[in-house]
């Protein structure tokens, strides 16, 4: 993950204005933000306030804001590579070396959390400011360890939502020999596969499509690990019905063929996937 990091400040003082972001702003709110209408690229407002927050507005985002005398803000500005948004989620999506991951444009900070994160700010602040490569490297790598705070918050939702993703996550894990489609697990979870989807999304920042292939992923190298079985049963134990099929999604996950992983390749996949938090 990249983050090109190209300027960096804190504010203070009372302020109202409307702000267009000419490149990614990392924000860290931390005191005296009495309003913040935020319009997405496509009209729709929604409104923030009140609490501490830490967000990512990207370009194309318009902020009507306005802090009191009690202003703390901290600004990290620059260009966050593979960087996208999703107007049908309100997701933001980076895209890495083949791994996309989704996270929320905002969260919510306790006090404990605004301490912690505050001289983090301030440390890229500083780096940026002295102009040395250095630390102008230090200070990219120290924003990109900034935005995976916001990679594994969780968006807020109702706890009935969050039972229901987590029952459906549960059903897409016990499935272990992946016989069923997504939609006959949505159906036995009791809401349509739609409804179940964004409520995933929303919980765990992945699509279920997504999450079930790694997971997939992750038992066929435990099968070839083991070196029991031929690529052919392999696929049946998989749930695909022909080895065609594994050479497809080898090649599409791993860019290799079954010979290949077989032949020493295995530990390109032992960490290809771990668990998204609960």
């Amino acid at each position: 993950m990249y983050f090109e990091v190209t300027s960096a400040g804190s504010f203070t003082g009372k302020e109202k204005r409307t702000q267009f972001p000419w490149s990614d702003f990392l924000v860290l709110s931390i005191t005296g933000l009495v309003s913040n209408h935020l319009y997405f690229p496509s009209g729709k407002r929604v409104c923030d306030g009140g609490q501490p927050t830490l967000a990512l507005y990207p370009k194309g985002f318009r902020l009507d804001f306005e802090y009191d005398h009690r202003r703390e803000n901290h600004v990290i500005i620059g260009k966050i590579h593979g960087l996208s948004w999703s107007e049908e989620n309100s997701f933001l999506e980076i895209s890495d070396h083949g791994l996309r991951v989704q996270l929320p444009y905002i969260c919510l900070l306790t006090h404990e959390q605004c301490a912690e994160l505050r001289p983090r700010f301030e440390r890229v602040e500083m780096l940026v400011n002295s102009g040395l490569p250095a630390d102008l490297f230090a200070a990219r790598q120290h924003a990109a360890a900034l935005l995976t705070e916001l990679i594994s918050a969780p968006r807020p939702v109702k706890s009935e939502e969050s039972t229901a993703a987590a029952a459906f996550r549960s059903a897409i894990d016990s499935d272990g020999n992946f016989r069923k489609t997504l939609s006959q697990l949505s159906r036995e979870s009791g809401y349509s596969p739609g409804h179940l989807r964004r409520l995933f999304v929303e919980q765990y920042h992945i699509e279920p499509g997504e999450y079930r292939a790694r997971r997939r992923l992750n038992r066929i190298m435990e099968l070839f690990r083991e070196n029991r079985l031929s690529p052919k049963e392999i696929a049946e134990a998989v749930g695909m019905h022909h080895v065609t099929h594994l050479h497809a999604f080898l090649r599409e996950r791993l860019g290799m063929t079954p010979r290949e992983l077989r032949g020493g390749g295995t530990a390109a996949g032992t960490a290809y996937f771990r668990e998204p938090s609960r």
